[in-house]
C-alpha cells in the first residue's frame, strides 16, 4: 500500500507540475518543425531565431525604409495581423514559455514554398511556438470577432480564411498562406514522405558555414532560383561561373545603425573551380548601387531577384572564395 500511495503521489506531483497553461512541451524543434512545410526545392526561406526579441527590433530599426525589408516584414505581419495576432501576442508566442537544452521551443519562418510559388510571387509564413492552447484562443477569438471565418479542417488542423490569406492552426504551429490551395498543400507536403520536404540537416550545415548567426537567418537554392527566374538566367549568362553555385545562407544583424548581411555560398557538386572567379582569396572589395544592379539584371514584368537586389543597393563590402565556398559581408544603410 505504502508503494501505491507513493505512485499516486509521483502522479499528482506529475499533474500539479503542469498546471497553468497546459501546455505539452515541444518534442521536435520548432525550427525543424516549420521548415517541413517548405518543399525540398524550396527557392528561399527566411528564419527568426528563437527568441530574438531586441535584436530583430534593431534591424527593424537599422533597415526602417530600405524597400527590400519593408517587403520581408509586409510578407510577415500582413498574414499575422490579418490573423488578429497583436504585438504583444506574437512577442509571447515567440518566447518560449520552457526551455529545452538541444530545442528551439519557438520558431518563425517565411518563404516561397515552391518553384511554382516563386513565379507566382505567393509567400508562406509558418510560426511554431510552444504555447498551442494560447495560440489556438487567439485565433478562436479571432473567428468569433467577425475578423476570420471558418474554412473547415484538414488532418486535424483547423482551417481560417479572411479576405487576404488563409490559416490553419494545429499543435502549436500556425500556417498563412494566400489561397486555401496553397495552405493545403503545405499540409499535405508536411504529412507526407519526409524526403520531399526541406531538410533541416541540410539548411544546418549551411547556417553553420556562417561566421556569425543573427537574429534573422535565410537559406536559398540558387539553382533553383536561375531556373524560375528569366532575369538571373540572362546574368548567368554573362558570368558563367554563377553556375557553379548552388545553395546559400544568409545571416543578418545590426550593426552600428546599419545592416550587416553575412553569406556564404557552396558549390552545386564537389570543389568551386576558382579559375575564372572574380574573387580570391584575398578578399575583394565591392559595391553595388542601384543603378549597376539595374544594369545587371534588366527590368521584366516579374522579377523578384531583381526586386530584391534593388531593394537592399547600395551594398558595400567584401568577397572571398575558397573551393569550399563564396563567402561576401556587406553593409546595407537605408
Amino acid at each position: 500500500m505504502g508503494a501505491k500511495r507513493a505512485s499516486i503521489a509521483l502522479a499528482a506531483a506529475a499533474a500539479l507540475a503542469g498546471c497553468g497553461e497546459g501546455e505539452p512541451k515541444r518534442a521536435v524543434d520548432a525550427r525543424t518543425e516549420v521548415l517541413r512545410f517548405y518543399a525540398v526545392d524550396a527557392p528561399a526561406v527566411a528564419l527568426a531565431r528563437s527568441d530574438p526579441g531586441a535584436k530583430l527590433a534593431q534591424i527593424d530599426a537599422a533597415a526602417a525604409g530600405l524597400p527590400a525589408w519593408e517587403r520581408i516584414r509586409g510578407a510577415v505581419l500582413g498574414p499575422l495581423h490579418a490573423a488578429g495576432l497583436r504585438r504583444a501576442d506574437l512577442t509571447r508566442l515567440t518566447r518560449p514559455r520552457d526551455e529545452i537544452e538541444g530545442l528551439d521551443a519557438a520558431a518563425l519562418a517565411v518563404g516561397l514554398p515552391t518553384p511554382q510559388d516563386f513565379t507566382a510571387g505567393e509567400s508562406l509564413v509558418v510560426l511554431a511556438t510552444d504555447r498551442s492552447a494560447m495560440l489556438a484562443r487567439l485565433l478562436r477569438r479571432s473567428a468569433q470577432g467577425g475578423r476570420l471565418q471558418s474554412a473547415g479542417r484538414l488532418d486535424e488542423a483547423v482551417l481560417y480564411r479572411s479576405p487576404d490569406a488563409t490559416f490553419a492552426v494545429r499543435d502549436g504551429v500556425l500556417v498563412s498562406a494566400p489561397t486555401l490551395a496553397t495552405l493545403r498543400a503545405a499540409i499535405e507536403r508536411r504529412d507526407g514522405d519526409s524526403d520531399l520536404q526541406l531538410d533541416e540537416d541540410v539548411v544546418k550545415s549551411l547556417f553553420d558555414e556562417l561566421g556569425v548567426e543573427g537574429a534573422l537567418l535565410a537559406y536559398a537554392d540558387l539553382g533553383v532560383i536561375r531556373d524560375a527566374d528569366p532575369g538571373l538566367r540572362s546574368l548567368y549568362s554573362q558570368a558563367p561561373w554563377l553556375a557553379q553555385l548552388g545553395q546559400a545562407a544568409a545571416s543578418v544583424q545590426p550593426v552600428a545603425g546599419s545592416v550587416r548581411i553575412d553569406i556564404a555560398v557552396k558549390a552545386v557538386e564537389g570543389d568551386i573551380e576558382l579559375a575564372g572567379l572574380p574573387v580570391g582569396a584575398t578578399p575583394t572589395r565591392f559595391t553595388i548601387s542601384s543603378s549597376s544592379a539595374a544594369e545587371l539584371l534588366p527590368a521584366r514584368r516579374a522579377d523578384p531577384v531583381r526586386d530584391l537586389l534593388l531593394g537592399l543597393a547600395p551594398l558595400a563590402g567584401e568577397a572571398t572564395a575558397t573551393a569550399d565556398a563564396v563567402r561576401a559581408q556587406a553593409a546595407v544603410a537605408p
